[in-house]
Order: structure tokens, then sequence, then C-alpha cells
């Protein structure tokens, strides 16, 4: 990218690995309204985004991409996730993945393999070198546009909690489907098969949703939650 004057300027990447969300949403970051930063940087806006400090003047940001995996209760999604995080979208940006038992733990006593790990980091790098924009395959094209002519008329979700995530359905789907094309192959070509791979992730994650957000009773302000 470039800055404001022309010059030469660097992509704006992060991963943000919250062990605990409430600790990354809680203090000093839930103040200066972090849940409403990501909501915003969300769709990796083009061109500069500009943030305000209070006292260091403007920073500018390039290409900016943010990813965040976070673990938390739905417990503290009642306590801790700012209502406006609701009401500005912040939740309908989020996969909510819910597990209602303990997974079974992994035993990592076996020696780790090297040539395995090898493997990822090469393929990771050349990920990391990829530009442009994805490219649907004929078949997938026609799908999504199948798709997205039933989704259309399909029903409102009847449970308020859930109309965020509705709303972004294929916009996670699609991201989802990307991932699982980069993981195939250096190739910005999503297929039918990533596609329906996708879907069905969407589908479990839909179904399991309810119980993710069991303890949420929604403000009455939050009106922009349909929208979001």
């Amino acid at each position: 990218g470039q800055d404001l004057e022309g010059r030469p300027a660097g992509n704006a990447e992060a991963l943000l690995f919250a062990e605990e969300f409430s600790v990354l949403m809680s203090g000093r970051n839930k103040e200066v309204g972090l849940a409403k930063s990501l909501a915003s940087l969300y769709g990796c806006p083009d061109g500069p985004k500009e943030y305000r400090t209070k006292t260091a003047g403007s920073n500018f940001l390039f290409n900016v991409c943010i990813n965040l995996l976070a673990a938390t209760t739905p417990r503290w999604i009642v306590d801790g996730f700012p209502q406006d995080a609701v009401g500005e979208g912040l939740m309908g940006r989020t996969i909510f993945v819910y597990f209602g038992v303990e997974p079974a733990r992994v035993n990592f006593d076996d020696p780790f393999d090297k040539g395995l790990r090898k493997e990822l980091e090469d393929r990771l790098v050349k990920i990391t070198g990829l530009e442009g924009q994805f490219q649907y395959a004929p078949e997938a094209y026609q799908f999504i546009k199948s798709w997205y002519h039933a989704f259309r008329h399909e029903p409102y979700p009847a449970d308020e909690r859930t109309r965020p995530f509705h709303n972004r359905y294929l916009d996670h789907a699609l991201k989802l489907a990307m991932i699982l094309a980069i993981s195939d192959g250096p190739r910005l070509v999503i297929e039918k098969a990533h596609l329906d791979a996708a879907f069905r992730w969407m589908e479990e994650i839909r179904l399991s949703l309810p119980d993710a957000l069991v303890e949420l009773v929604l403000d009455p302000k939050a009106k922009n939650m349909e929208k979001a």
C-alpha cells in the first residue's frame, strides 16, 4: 500500500489470539471502544483507515486484515460482552463455535513430526505471498447463485439473538470457503467442494448458536442489531 503522501506503506495485518476473550475486551480496551473498532475493520476496508488518538493525533492503517481467535463462555457473553457491540454489529461478525461438552484431550507425548512442521511452514509462506481477488470455478459460481436465490426467500429467524449471524451468513461461508481453497493449494480459486464444506460447517454453527447465546438477553436499545 501507500501512505497519504504516496509513499509505500506496509499492510496492517494482525492475528489476535485470546485464551480469554473477557481479558481482551475488558479494562482499557473496553473504555476506548475496541469492539466498535473491530467491527469497523471487519470488512478489510479499501484505502487508509484513520485511527484517532486523544494525545498523539491520527494514525492511518492500510490494507487492514484482522483475524481474531478467542475463547469464552456463554455466561461471559452476558456479563462482559459490550451491549453496544451487539447493536453495532460485532456479534454478527463473530462465528461462535460452541461445544457443550469438553472435547477429548490430544496426547502430545508422541514425538513431533518435524517433516510435517516444515511442510506446514512452507505452505504458509506460499499462502502469505498470495495477492489478488478470489475467483469462482464455473460450477461453484452457478451453485452460489442458486443458493443465494433460495436463501433470500428463507424466513427470518424468530430468535432475535441469531439474526446478526443470519444477516452475515453468506459472508462467513465465503470466508470459510476461501480458507479451504488456499488450504488445498496456493490458488485463488473457489471450487464447489470448498463451498459444500463451508456450508456444512455453517449449518453446524447455526444449529448450536442458540446454545452459545442461551444466557443472552438483548438490550431493547440495541436497535441496530438486525442491520448489523
